[in-house]
């Protein structure tokens, strides 16, 4: 059975003239959540409907960054203008890329600020140190920081204190969802990281180890891409790294002690996301990737997505893409979701890249591994996420017609298969998409019930 779904954007100029009593406010408010990531649209909605104003602005102020003194006086000036905007802030991003040879009132103050957007849940930060705060904030940490419940580190080219890490995480009692982007943390040599014989894991040193109360609540989801082996390290060896249920790490250029993320929470995790990207090898100080022997059993494990980074070579990450799921089929069964996600070069359908010798030996081995994960016990929905700018063009459907051609082995089997076209990718840092990121706005969506 075949049905296809198309989903459009575009919103009728009768609709958007008519008044806020004859436009349903419900669709108004399904309208901008679709909306919610393409702020041309938004704002072109509201100069043509002036009842969307308030809606659109919530999303406008959802984000606010702050890289510099001056954007931060500029934004305290405009919350003591107009209070109603505080409320719609629900990230704020702190980020100081390049050291300085003193703090500025950004580094020293931006926790003060939470007091008044208080319904900020996550945080992104650059360059930070616990020293740059005044005592009485150092101290009291907590208070500013009570309500957060995600952090997002990005810290490319720099490096940060382990202390300073540790100070940032363990003042959140709420925090459940960490991102570790580009993060190389500095421990002191006198007092690195030892192993523990009895629990085969790693001891904090004295100096770090009372920093996260040992009561601290584990994580629920981690986002490992492009970080060092000191930091897993030292996330594993915090109560934090116990259990986590959604973790996201490279596949290419894997290292040993991402391996281990993966090995602690392997009763635990419920979604796997696996980055592949060949640039990722000029990242990771340790190479190598994941083979089958590596893998744990994953037994609670129900979604699995294999995502191109979106910005390397596309044959390359093909290939790894077929290597991971052929490595984590035979550690992962049953299963209820997989998604591989890929992106077509402008202009070329994903299909006219593959010249015939490379076809059979990818699709072969994309078979082969689904084929493992298919249980008769329940039906397993495959999903192939392809951004490409024109998500509407006459090459999705052949595209997808040569998909279903390529998984014809599996013709027979019990599964649903959906080839989803979108114009834009969103990770799903505090997004209503799949772990891993997904496609928004327009979507094209074709969908195969199996046996047929």
């Amino acid at each position: 059975m075949q049905h296809s779904v198309l989903q459009l954007t575009d919103c009728p100029d009768v609709a958007m003239q008519q008044d806020q009593q004859r436009f349903p406010q419900e669709l108004c408010e399904q309208i901008m959540d679709y909306l919610q990531d393409d702020q041309d649209a938004l704002l072109a909605c509201a100069l043509v409907s002036r009842p969307w104003v308030p809606r659109a602005r919530s999303y406008a102020f959802r984000t606010v960054t702050l890289r510099n003194v001056k954007r931060f006086k500029a934004f305290q000036r405009l919350l003591r203008q107009d209070s109603t905007i505080a409320p719609h802030v629900r990230c704020l991003s702190v980020c100081r890329f390049q050291p300085e040879d003193h703090s500025t009132r950004l580094e020293r103050e931006w926790p003060t600020l939470l007091m008044t957007l208080n319904r900020v849940e996550e945080v992104t930060v650059g360059m930070w140190s616990v020293e740059d705060l005044p005592e009485q904030v150092a101290q009291n940490l907590h208070l500013y920081l009570g309500a957060i419940k995600s952090i997002r580190f990005f810290l490319p080219g720099c490096s940060l204190q382990a202390s300073d890490f540790l100070c940032l995480v363990g003042a959140c009692p709420r925090l459940s969802v960490l991102h570790l982007h580009a993060v190389q943390l500095v421990i002191p040599k006198t007092t690195g990281l030892s192993s523990d014989a009895a629990t085969s894991g790693f001891m904090l040193p004295p100096g770090l180890s009372g920093i996260i109360p040992a009561n601290a609540n584990s994580l629920e989801a981690v986002h490992a891409r492009w970080c060092d082996e000191d930091t897993v390290q030292l996330l594993l060896s915090t109560p934090l790294g116990r259990n986590l249920r959604r973790l996201e790490i490279p596949f290419t250029g894997l290292s040993d002690m991402s391996r281990r993320l993966v090995h602690s929470a392997d009763r635990s995790l419920e979604d796997l996301c696996l980055v592949i990207s060949s640039k990722l090898n000029f990242f990771m100080p340790v190479l190598g990737s994941l083979e089958s022997h590596d893998f744990p059993q994953l037994p609670n494990l129900d979604y699995l997505h294999l995502r191109s980074d979106l910005t390397s070579d596309l044959l390359s990450d093909l290939d790894d893409i077929a290597s991971a799921l052929l490595v984590t089929s035979h550690a992962v069964k049953p299963m209820k979701r997989i998604a591989i996600s890929l992106q077509e070069f402008s202009g070329r359908p994903l299909t006219a890249l593959w010249t015939e010798e490379q076809l059979p030996r990818f699709w072969k081995d994309i078979v082969e591994a689904l084929e493992r994960f298919i249980d008769a016990s329940q039906v397993i929905t495959i999903q192939f996420n392809i951004l490409f700018l024109d998500t509407q063009g006459a090459h999705a459907r052949d595209t997808t017609d040569q998909i279903v051609r390529f998984l014809e082995r599996l013709r027979k089997k019990h599964y649903r298969l959906g080839v989803v076209y979108g114009n834009k990718w969103v990770d799903s840092y505090g997004s209503p998409v799949d772990f891993g990121g997904g496609l928004s706005i327009e979507r094209q969506e074709f969908w195969f019930d199996y046996p047929d």
